[in-house]
């Protein structure tokens, strides 16, 4: 319990004045304590001293007399009921013992007194450092080291685009075939004998094919596969010479008249109006071991540019379609499909087909199909439309 004391003195003749009429209100106007006991009793000592106990917690002013008058030295006076007395009493230096603003009390882990209240050194933990509290504007440049990374933390999203270079890849870290050129840059390491970039940036087989005849023991890739190209080579001229070393049969050639015109077709070419696919031609065939690929040699024009003619070459199920044809002059042309997964000495039948569209004409003439025996490839595939063929 704490007590309140107070004086009143006649401000003419400095005396003490007694049996005065007192009231103490809050800041608020509400009253805390009177003479009259409401609500908690003032107590006159008779010589002009007065006290109140346990008055609650309040900032305080003293009324006097029935006028309630405030007594000007005893207006908006700080009252904390006592609370003060649990602060550790002042030494003569005013807390140079440790007795000032507690700092006696800090743990002198996070917090220390030296020269006042201030963190130790070292004291802030993790668990002080509020989530999210580390921006990037708190991180010194350069300060995160390789051994504040976590394994693994650096991932995908992480890295900006083209942000690896060849320089941060270990020429030790590269499988075979491949090698650092220089500090920067990552390549294949090319057999020079059998590789090569193209003019696109394109790897690609080297095409110099060198003379030789019979495939030895140590050649190259390309050294084999030029002795095989001069072998078909030779093949080729001994039956365009007469001689039996492959087989090249011709099936059809067209001389002056097409031999099963439909209403869609006239003689003596192929002359197509329609913008549907039309029988030009249609004829059996006994399917034997040696033919592996047909060949429809023509030429073919359209009679308007805007007109989009095509040719379209089918056997035994199996069909193979030309590019657009949409020149007005005559243009050589072949047309490719690999029969090879038909049934021998089974009868087919080869038909090729003609449309053009817009109402134009397609004109097609000196035409032949060839059976051959051996398949020509471009790029990869056994069937395909190739302006101005070499055979």
């Amino acid at each position: 319990m704490a007590r309140f004391s107070f004086a009143l003195y006649d401000q003419s003749t400095d005396t003490l004045l007694a049996g005065e009429t007192v009231l103490i209100k809050s800041v608020g106007g509400t009253a805390l304590a009177s003479t009259s006991g409401t609500p908690i009793l003032i107590t006159d000592n008779g010589d002009g001293t007065y006290y109140v106990d346990n008055m609650p917690v309040n900032q305080i002013t003293v009324y006097v007399g029935t006028a309630q008058v405030a007594q000007p030295e005893l207006t908006n006076i700080p009252w904390d009921n006592g609370a003060s007395v649990t602060h550790p009493v002042l030494t003569a230096a005013h807390g140079s013992t440790g007795a000032v603003i507690g700092q006696g009390n800090v743990d002198g882990s996070t917090i220390e007194y030296s020269s006042g209240l201030r963190v130790k050194d070292a004291g802030i933990v993790a668990a002080k450092i509020g989530t999210g509290a580390v921006i990037e504007a708190k991180v010194g440049s350069g300060a995160v080291t390789a051994s504040k990374i976590g394994t693994g933390a650096v991932t995908a999203d992480k890295i900006g685009t083209d942000a690896v270079t060849g320089i941060k890849i270990n020429a030790g870290a590269l499988g075979g075939g491949l090698e650092k050129s220089d500090p920067n840059t990552v390549s294949i390491n090319l057999d020079a004998n059998d590789m090569e970039f193209n003019g696109s940036n394109e790897l690609a087989l080297i095409k110099s094919l060198s003379s030789q005849v019979y495939i030895t023991e140590g050649m190259t890739l390309m050294q084999m596969l030029s002795v095989l190209d001069n072998r078909m080579r030779q093949n080729s001229e001994l039956v365009s010479s007469g001689g039996n070393g492959g087989y090249y049969q011709i099936l059809y050639t067209l001389y002056n008249e097409d031999l099963s015109p439909n209403t869609s077709m006239t003689s003596p070419s192929f002359v197509c109006t329609s913008t549907v696919y039309a029988d030009g031609l249609v004829m059996p065939l006994m399917k034997t071991p040696e033919m592996r690929q047909l060949v429809f040699y023509y030429k073919a024009s359209v009679s308007n540019v805007l007109g989009d003619g095509y040719v379209t070459l089918k056997a035994g199920g199996l069909s193979s379609e030309s590019a657009v044809i949409d020149n007005t002059t005559p243009q050589n042309l072949a047309l490719y499909l690999d029969i090879t997964s038909l049934s021998n000495f089974d009868s087919i039948e080869i038909q090729i087909e003609f449309k053009c569209s817009g109402g134009y004409t397609l004109t097609a003439t000196q035409a032949m199909v060839v059976a051959r025996s051996e398949i020509t490839a471009v790029a990869g595939e056994t069937s395909y439309e190739q302006p101005n063929p070499v055979v």
